[in-house]
């Protein structure tokens, strides 16, 4: 059983936080409160994004890599891999995508999620799972 190690009050308002800023949405102290799992987060988040499951914009990730390729060629830099940052901004910038029309699907709801969780996880990215818990504390009363 896997955690992703948050330890206290402090750490799931920082989440709650990001994960309100990430995908444009209020989650309220009920619905913060019913979470124990990395699942029940997705789940609630599923039922509040505007524009998970539907079809008929373009590809949120796709729309951010060619917004980056974009800003990349006024810069002239080629430090950075535009695959991974594109995934990166577009897991960061999920509620905005979502209310400007790209085509979200709920594989792109999971990875924006684990992307904004892993900010404040140790847990890698691959160990973030449905099953996985929230604090640290939930392991030693499973």
């Amino acid at each position: 059983m896997n955690t992703l190690g948050l330890d206290d009050d402090l750490d799931t308002i920082e989440v709650v936080s990001n994960l309100e800023t990430s995908f444009s949405v209020r989650l309220t102290d009920a619905e913060v409160s019913a979470w124990r799992t990395v699942g029940d987060i997705y789940s609630t988040l599923r039922s509040r994004v505007s524009n998970s499951g539907k079809r008929g914009g373009r590809c949120a990730t796709a729309t951010t890599f060619h917004r980056l390729r974009r800003a990349r060629s006024r810069v002239r830099r080629r430090a950075w891999g535009l695959g991974d940052l594109s995934r990166k901004v577009t897991g960061l910038n999920f509620g905005k995508l979502s209310d400007e029309g790209a085509e979200l699907h709920d594989r792109d709801l999971w990875n924006a999620l684990v992307e904004v969780l892993s900010e404040d996880s140790l847990l890698p990215k691959l160990e973030i799972r449905p099953e996985t818990l929230l604090l640290q504390k939930q392991i030693r009363s499973a």
